[in-house]
C-alpha cells in the first residue's frame, strides 16, 4: 500500500492473499509480493471478510454488500449492513444497524 494509506479493515485467507480497506475508501490486495489497488466499481468499502481467495465480502455502508468471486465484484444493494461474516461462498451473513428505539 502507499505510504499515506492506513488500513482499517484487514482480512486474508493466507500469507499471499490479504485484503485491506483504507480510510480513503480504497481496497488493496496483497499477493505475497506486492500490494495492488483493486477497483470495486467506485464503491467505498470498509469491513472485509471471506472464507477463501475466491470468496471475499465487504460492506459499503449505506450502499451495498459486495462480493469477490476470484474474477470480479458483484453488488447487492442494502442500506443497513455494517458488517459481514462468511463461512463459504453460499453462506454469508450481514448484520445491520438497528434504527429507532424500542
Amino acid at each position: 500500500m502507499h505510504g499515506t494509506s492506513h488500513a482499517f479493515g484487514l482480512w486474508g485467507s493466507s500469507l499471499d492473499d490479504l485484503w485491506a480497506a483504507t480510510r480513503a475508501g480504497v481496497l488493496h490486495h496483497w499477493d505475497g509480493d506486492t500490494w495492488s489497488e483493486v477497483a470495486t466499481g467506485g464503491i467505498s468499502v470498509t469491513p472485509v471478510r471471506g472464507s477463501g481467495p475466491n470468496d471475499v465480502w465487504a460492506i459499503a455502508p449505506g450502499v451495498a454488500v459486495v462480493h469477490w468471486d476470484g474474477v470480479s465484484w458483484s453488488t447487492t444493494p442494502t442500506l443497513d449492513a455494517v458488517d459481514i461474516w462468511a463461512a463459504s461462498p453460499n453462506d454469508a451473513t450481514a448484520c445491520a444497524r438497528r434504527s429507532g428505539r424500542g
